[in-house]
């Protein structure tokens, strides 16, 4: 299954989560230090992606029946993480507005996300303008402990 997107990047960061209603991206563990150098949140049922643009950003989600077999060539970012979707249900939402863009059916279970980052640059926008920056959300069956960063920006 595949889908496109264009979330409002307020704040340099967009959504997905198995359970809005949660409010997880509130809590003190969510956007950590190492949350933010490793350019993502994470929380058991919600995922937080931090872009460098202030703005609307590309975004491509998949998800697979097992692991990713993606090069990380011509990307220059990219970082695993674990989401608990018992709900069956991926929602993915801009910042700040929490209202859901799109909805995509899964089968409910554990997952592992991999997030793709690419066009990413020393100096982030926080102006409003669209940076270059794009991103694939890749969501496969499995359990990932904790947040591990496979390829770093430098």
């Amino acid at each position: 299954m595949k889908a496109q997107v264009e979330p409002y990047a307020g704040y340099r960061q967009f959504y997905v989560s198995s359970d809005p209603d949660r409010g997880e991206e509130g809590e003190d563990t969510f956007w950590t230090e190492a949350a933010f150098g490793d350019r993502l949140a994470v929380g058991s049922c919600t995922i937080a992606v931090r872009t460098d643009t202030y703005g609307q950003v590309p975004v491509d989600l998949e998800v697979l029946d097992g692991p990713s077999s993606l090069s990380f060539d011509g990307w220059d970012h990219v970082v695993d993480a674990g989401i608990d979707v018992s709900s069956g249900r991926l929602v993915v939402a801009g910042c700040p507005d929490p209202g859901p863009l799109l909805t995509l059916e899964v089968e409910p279970g554990s997952y592992v996300v991999r997030v793709f980052s690419r066009g990413l640059t020393p100096d982030a926008d926080d102006g409003g303008e669209y940076n270059g920056d794009e991103y694939l959300l890749q969501f496969w069956p499995g359990t990932v402990k904790e947040r591990t960063v496979l390829k770093r920006f430098a």
